[in-house]
């Protein structure tokens, strides 16, 4: 009798008749590559083909099916996706991660599930590892469009476009429908989203990927975060007066929008924003099926349905950059990280070794076109985008290079 023979007897000793068939398939795929029959990449497509797989993995919860030779694990470390297959007298294991669990449900019961993306982990008996992770797609596109979007929003004869419409001197949250608007809203947000929409997947298998692919996503999540340090970016050097928290804000921010009228998000408000950009199976919701929702909101929504979405825009209504500073900062530190993330497709471009060649990356400009310069007059602006634009760089240097550099340093293989 085989090792495998063996072991997969085991296992049909203990466990339900229902699950031992894909379970023994389980068995026979780790085992073709723990043995080199089989490449990762190959048996990560035949285990993604696995239906009901994912529920069977999830319901056997944490457990382990000895034999003589190998030992058969589920839900190592209280990971209830992960499952090892390790062979006792060779020394080698091989590691399945299931990142995301996809279920299907008709009349509350399971149709069927699938595993999602998955990871696979070879380790040798010396140590060395080999592995194979689904593909985590970084959005350049969003991000490009993002970028397009900040940089329309800089140019003055855009600014008519986010005129207040609708009055909100006194109630409600939505503005402005502007096409303009609604494209420029979806396309500061998509990237973000996106990121939002990916960030258990992105850490679930952040050591195994590329360092380029890891500093885009953690500047994606800079990016993201951001929008909810408002009052940190506001202070910095030279601080700007912000009191958007304030009793009678709707009255006070139309006599002095740039100190009270709100220009970032709480955590929560955020979270509540990115419902309506978040789609669970492909990342994002459609740039139409967007549009159609922000205007059935603004024309049909309740107040309570409006302020969500109403939220995610507020800054944008009414937006220049004199009478909005404080976002006017936001979007400049926003596109200076799009722009490192676009420049990191560059092959020539080396992995910073130091904290001093991360910062470089982060802050160096890397052309002669906004953010790192702006040619307007600045009697449009609140403050000279020389400011501006220190700021940015302040901001970048004390609040994302350290983050950033110890994520990307302390990224192992485990």
């Amino acid at each position: 009798m085989s090792p495998n023979e063996e072991l997969l007897q085991t296992i049909q000793a203990t466990a339900s008749h229902d699950v031992f068939p894909q379970i023994s398939n389980l068995v026979n795929l780790l085992t073709a590559i723990n043995d080199d029959q089989l490449h990762l990449d190959e048996g990560r497509r035949r285990i993604t083909n696995e239906v009901n797989l994912a529920s069977i993995i999830n319901s056997l919860g944490t457990r382990d099916f000895n034999s003589s030779n190998s030992i058969f694990s589920i839900g190592q470390g209280n990971q209830t996706g992960d499952v090892t297959l390790r062979d006792v007298v060779g020394g080698n294991s091989i590691t399945l991660i299931i990142n995301q669990l996809q279920e299907r449900r008709s009349n509350n019961v399971d149709k069927f599930a699938r595993v999602e993306h998955v990871s696979l982990i070879r380790t040798n008996r010396d140590g060395t590892v080999r592995k194979y992770t689904s593909e985590l797609r970084t959005p350049l596109d969003l991000v490009e469009s993002a970028l397009q979007a900040i940089e329309s929003l800089s140019r003055p004869e855009s600014w008519s476009n986010l005129v207040i419409t609708h009055d909100l001197s006194n109630s409600g949250w939505m503005g402005n429908k502007s096409e303009y608007l609604v494209d420029v809203l979806y396309h500061i947000y998509a990237p973000i989203a996106y990121f939002r929409s990916r960030k258990y997947l992105v850490y679930r298998n952040f050591s195994y990927l590329d360092w380029r692919i890891r500093l885009r996503f953690l500047l994606l999540e800079a990016i993201c975060e951001t929008i909810t340090c408002d009052m940190e970016i506001a202070g910095l050097s030279p601080a700007i007066i912000y009191s958007p928290r304030v009793g009678q804000w709707r009255s006070k921010r139309q006599v002095e929008p740039q100190k009270y009228w709100w220009q970032g998000l709480s955590q929560d408000r955020l979270e509540d924003a990115l419902t309506e950009f978040i789609d669970a199976e492909q990342g994002i919701v459609a740039k139409d099926t967007f549009i159609q929702r922000y205007d059935q909101l603004f024309s049909q929504g309740s107040h309570q349905e409006q302020q969500a979405i109403g939220l995610s825009a507020n800054a944008l209504y009414g937006f220049t950059p004199k009478t909005r500073p404080v976002f006017w900062r936001i979007l400049v530190i926003q596109a200076r990280l799009y722009n490192v993330i676009l420049h990191t497709t560059q092959r020539s471009l080396e992995r910073p070794s130091s904290v001093a060649a991360l910062q470089l990356l982060l802050t160096e400009n890397k052309n002669n076109e906004f953010p790192y310069v702006w040619e307007y007059e600045e009697s449009l602006t609140f403050e000279p985008f020389s400011q501006t634009s220190s700021a940015s760089v302040e901001y970048i240097n004390l609040l994302v290079v350290p983050k950033v550099n110890l994520k990307l340093q302390s990224a192992q293989v485990r």
